[in-house]
């Protein structure tokens, strides 16, 4: 209901309760104007005057009351001049029986919207029955109903004259809002007006009021201003008034009406125009795009021009969004709408959007609204875009540009394996070879050549792959390093051998020692350990003249703060020489990459991965490296200690141990295309008791594998008519069940999983010696003991 609606009704109910109040009342009562013309005349005038018959509504006084004509005009002229509530008087009538009353008449005027003029209600007593004082009483208790139900309602009533210029009625809730106290203040003039409205409405107030000039009788004209309280604050009102009554020239004497406070309702209005106004701002200043569409797609608003396409709003609105996006988007944007209109949080799409020959790339954020109340709702979107094509074209770049270093990457790869491949070869000869012999009949001094020879081969091959691995840590090419179970001593053995010429030429003692509270088999990366002591036990033998060099190994008790926290087991490895040392402005440098010091680069043998490729290999597997130079309690020499992790493993049991006793049959089928690895292959497959076959291509192995059965494959990759994991997924595809073993010089983890995946059952890296190949075959051909 709104405020007009809200009035009126409030008035209608009021009547009612006065029409019924009139009806009922045993006070005689007649209503009339201020022409005595008869409205109303209740059932207890009616009575009096013997007039029930009669019809008077309608009618003057004077033809109906002749008696009262004169009382009546004199109590309405006493209404119109004095302005009093009440006017009364006592007049000696004859009535229509004959009979002579004495009656005490009381007139008071009251307002009615719908009357052309003033309306009068007259209260009749019988002075001849009732003490005069009674008409009095019931107009006082009428008075008092009139008032309560004035106070009742939540809206000001109020009467103006406008001629005289100031209120003839008002209720009490216009003192109750603006605190104006009508024997306080004064009455409400057209001066409270003019010093009492706001600023803004003061300037209307002239037009306003000029409006009654014209006014027609029934129309109602409604007016929002505000009004000063008497404590200063303002107040916003919504009236509505109409004409009711006239002077004799016709012209507008009096008005009725009603007001509503509003000023709540008017502040959150203004709130939300303001609040609304500054979004529109901000959406039309911001640097993207906001616009609103349907279901289908059809553009409802637009936040701003879009001026680097020479669009308009008005251009866009009520047209399709799809209109202004490259076709092959089309299903890209629609799907997301439609993921966004199924209740999906943050929908972003990436689009390219087109107009005309201009093309821009725009990402797109879209989440659906509703309009309306849940029986009538209308689902639209609303889209936030914003221009990507700068970044869309570094992206773009960037792909190419990682496309180039995968390129790089691949050749780099290739160019290892390569690397690998053409010195793994010949190495596996003259390992296979030193191993053969040693199972011959040697003197004492061939056997020790053999063994010297085989223990070379198998740390330079061992340096070799550690170096390789190594440098394609550095390139990013090669993931963690892969753990093995290895002997301490074995390592240190090893390192050792690959010096111990070096050393005798210097005069140097080699010296080691290994705490016997290690275990003498753990399981960590072999490679990156090896590494660390080829590379620190070279430097030393490099760089000290004469003395000893010592290698000590030992279980870490205490751990640097680097690694408090950890829960591994570390060992400590100590490289300590009797050479120069290192000088103390070049201590703190000595791990950076590529720094070399004043005696790495006066040493022309000075090589290897240096200390910041061992910086990298201990950081690889979670330890920790230091330098003491000079060395304590000597005052030279260099100390160098790293911190290594690993664990205890297993000791192979006897059912792991391999037997050295022949297979008792068996044929292997042997791919290799190089005649020295085929000689030493098929001696080693003969000392294990077992029959071999040999093919030098794929094409042979395939013709081999057609024509007979075999309980092993031992194939080479790399083929010279392509790549042996060919002759592995032709085997598979065809049901044959061999286990296969690759055999190949490129010993990277990609080549393992490579082989593995082509189907291959297990992986050999050249250059292989009688151990590791007695290890494969007791693993896979155990069933032919």
């Amino acid at each position: 209901m709104d405020a007009e609606e809200s009035s009126f009704s409030n008035d209608s109910g009021r009547l009612r309760i006065l029409d019924f109040s009139f009806r009922q009342s045993p006070q005689p009562m007649i209503i009339c104007d201020s022409m005595l013309m008869i409205h109303a005349m209740n059932p207890a005038a009616a009575a009096l005057f013997s007039v029930s018959d009669i019809p008077f509504e309608g009618r003057k006084i004077a033809e109906t009351l002749p008696a009262l004509t004169s009382g009546a005009q004199a109590l309405i002229q006493q209404c119109l001049e004095k302005q009093t509530t009440r006017n009364h008087l006592d007049l000696e009538l004859q009535l229509h029986d004959g009979s002579c009353r004495r009656l005490q008449i009381a007139a008071m005027r009251i307002p009615h919207p719908k009357a052309h003029l003033p309306l009068f209600q007259f209260y009749l007593s019988d002075a001849s029955h009732f003490p005069s004082s009674h008409a009095l009483e019931e107009l006082k208790k009428s008075d008092q109903m009139m008032d309560q139900i004035s106070a009742s309602m939540p809206v000001v009533l109020y009467m103006f004259d406008l001629q005289r210029g100031q209120n003839q009625y008002l209720n009490n809730q216009f003192e109750r809002i603006l605190g104006w106290n009508h024997e306080k203040h004064g009455p409400i003039t057209m001066d409270y007006f003019s010093e009492n409205l706001h600023p803004d409405d003061a300037r209307k107030f002239p037009n306003w009021a000029a409006r009654w000039n014209d006014a027609k009788d029934g129309e109602v004209h409604e007016t929002r201003y505000r009004l000063r309280d008497t404590s200063g604050r303002y107040h916003w009102f919504q009236t509505y008034d109409t004409v009711f009554s006239r002077s004799e020239d016709g012209r507008v004497k009096e008005i009725i009406g009603s007001a509503i406070e509003i000023t709540e309702l008017q502040e959150a209005r203004i709130a939300l125009e303001n609040e609304r106004g500054r979004l529109e701002a901000i959406a039309s200043q911001a640097p993207i795009v906001v616009l609103e569409c349907d279901e289908d797609g059809i553009i409802q608003y637009l936040n701003r021009p879009q001026l680097q396409f020479g669009l308009k709003q008005s251009d866009v609105i009520g047209h399709s969004l799809f209109d202004y996006v490259e076709e092959g988007h089309h299903l890209q944007l629609r799907d997301s709408m439609d993921r966004a209109i199924s209740g999906e949080q943050d929908v972003q799409v990436e689009i390219q959007t087109r107009v005309g020959n201009k093309n821009q790339w725009a990402l797109l954020n879209i989440a659906p609204i509703v309009h309306g109340n849940s029986q009538n709702a209308e689902r639209h979107l609303i889209i936030v875009g914003q221009e990507i094509s700068t970044r869309k074209q570094m992206e773009m770049r960037l792909e190419e540009l990682s496309l180039r270093a995968e390129t790089a990457s691949r050749s780099k790869t290739e160019f290892f394996v390569g690397l690998s491949h053409d010195i793994r070869t010949p190495m596996n000869s003259i390992m296979g070879i030193a191993d053969l012999l040693l199972d011959t009949d040697l003197n004492a001094n061939q056997r020790k050549m053999a063994e010297i020879l085989r223990d070379s081969s198998d740390a330079l091959a061992g340096l070799l792959e550690r170096t390789l691995q190594l440098s394609r840590v550095e390139m990013g090419l090669m993931g963690p390093l892969a753990k093995t179970d290895f002997s301490i001593a074995g390592a240190i053995r090893k390192t050792l051998s690959l010096f111990h010429s070096d050393a005798e030429s210097r005069n140097l003692s080699l010296e080691s020692h290994i705490a016997a509270e290690l275990p003498s088999l753990v399981r960590s990366s072999e490679s990156a350990f090896l590494q660390l002591l080829v590379n620190l036990v070279g430097n030393a033998v490099r760089y000290t003249e004469a003395g000893t060099i010592e290698v000590n190994l030992e279980k870490a008790r205490r751990l640097p703060a680097k690694l408090n926290g950890s829960e591994k087991d570390f060992l400590i490895a100590e490289i300590t020489d009797t050479g120069p040392g290192i000088p103390a402005d070049e201590l703190p440098h000595v791990f950076e990459m590529f720094y070399q010091g004043s005696r790495a680069r006066n040493n022309s043998s000075s090589s290897g991965i240096g200390l910041s490729g061992c910086k990298r290999l201990i950081d690889a597997v979670d330890g920790d490296i230091e330098i003491i130079s000079p060395v304590p309690q000597k005052k030279a020499g260099t100390k160098v200690r790293f911190y290594f992790p690993y664990t205890e493993a297993e000791a192979p049991g006897e059912a792991a141990e391999s037997d050295d006793q022949p297979f008792r049959a068996g044929r292997v089928l042997l791919v290799e295309d190089n005649t020295l690895n085929q000689f030493v292959a098929a001696r080693m497959l003969e000392n294990a008791g077992l029959v071999h076959s040999l093919a030098v291509d794929i094409a042979q192995a395939m013709q081999l594998l057609q024509k007979e059965s075999f309980d092993l494959v031992l194939l080479d990759l790399g083929l010279p008519d392509g790549d042996g994991r060919t002759v592995a997924r032709w085997m598979r595809s065809r049901k044959i069940q061999t286990p296969i073993i690759a055999v190949t010089a490129a010993a990277f983890e990609e080549e393992k999983q490579s082989a593995l995946q082509a189907g291959m059952n297990d992986f050999l890296a050249k250059p292989i010696d009688q151990r590791s190949l007695r290890r494969m075959l007791e693993k896979h051909l155990s069933h032919l003991r």
